[in-house]
């Protein structure tokens, strides 16, 4: 018996997947979070495709929700979640443990007690 949602989940998980995989090309990241990004793209797509294919698909939906999980805590095991700008889309909308933690830019510099006299 085919599953009906089958092919529902495992096409929005390619499709997502392929997405996910893809970002690192146009958005602007680290290259850990390029890695992330694309290894587990790359995953959301297999798991998907397998979904397809599978007669029941039940432990490929299973996979795809860790996946999902693991992407969706990525930047902070990544140590990339308090960059700006952001190394993960949607990461600037989240809470940040690492902000205190950016280095200054070459534009602000913190000022010297020369130029406060």
């Amino acid at each position: 018996m085919k599953y009906p949602n089958n092919t529902a989940v495992g096409a929005t998980a390619v499709t997502l997947g392929l997405l996910t995989a893809i970002t690192p090309a146009w958005a602007t990241t680290t290259p850990v979070g390029a890695g992330f990004t694309l290894g587990l793209g790359a995953m959301t797509v297999l798991y998907g495709a397998w979904s397809l294919i599978a007669r029941d698909p039940t432990r490929d939906h299973w996979a795809l929700s860790v996946v999902g999980l693991v992407l969706g805590i990525s930047p902070w095991v990544g140590g990339y979640a308090g960059i700006k700008p952001p190394g993960w889309p949607g990461s600037s909308a989240l809470p940040s443990s690492r902000s205190a933690a950016q280095p200054t830019s070459p534009t602000k510099r913190p000022m010297s007690p020369k130029q406060f006299g």
